[in-house]
């Protein structure tokens, strides 16, 4: 739905533009870890120096909807207006002067709303279920209510999950936007 009210309403689409303008003009500024009024200690230096190579160092596919790090943040961003964004994380290994040899992101890809969803118990996982009981796939249906073994919990290191909540209870009745589809 929120896509299509971005599509159809100039004016929303210019808001939501707006915003998320407004923080990927932020320079990005990378800083040791250290404790309040302590300076960092040369631990957490070359950790900051890993993190910044391996960040700037994205290399997306030009040939697919990859995104580098602007990117990756913009689908994050996303989820501030939605309730839920989730991204999949693409892995390299990057063989840098200043650090050496580290794994490190290559890219991100969103990944569609129909492929995960949240399980009557509230937990939020990859849509396992294939078959007829979950949609024509790959285009499986938002509407149903999975049951938890219809859900794969996401693998650690794989994937962003991004979620906003507007307001208390479920994030899925919390999107920012929500109230807005009244108007539209």
């Amino acid at each position: 739905l929120f896509d299509v009210m971005l599509k159809s309403w100039p004016e929303l689409l210019a808001c939501y533009q707006e915003l998320i303008e407004s923080v990927i003009r932020k320079k990005l500024v990378y800083e040791p870890y250290c404790e309040e009024d302590e300076k960092p200690s040369d631990t957490a230096k070359e950790k900051m120096k890993v993190v910044a190579t391996a960040l700037r160092r994205m290399q997306p596919d030009p040939t697919r909807d990859d995104s580098d790090l602007e990117g990756t943040i913009r689908d994050i961003l996303d989820a501030w207006f939605r309730g839920v964004a989730v991204n999949e994380i693409l892995w390299q290994n990057v063989d840098d002067k200043q650090v050496g040899m580290i794994t490190a992101p290559k890219a991100t890809f969103a990944v569609d709303p129909t492929n995960y969803g949240f399980a009557a118990d509230g937990s939020l996982g990859i849509r396992s279920n294939k078959s007829k009981d979950a949609g024509v796939w790959p285009y499986s249906t938002t509407s149903l209510m999975p049951a938890p073994d219809q859900l794969t919990p996401f693998p650690e290191n794989k994937f962003l999950i991004a979620m906003h909540k507007a307001s208390g209870g479920s994030v899925l009745g919390g999107a920012l936007l929500r109230p807005l589809a009244w108007w539209w």
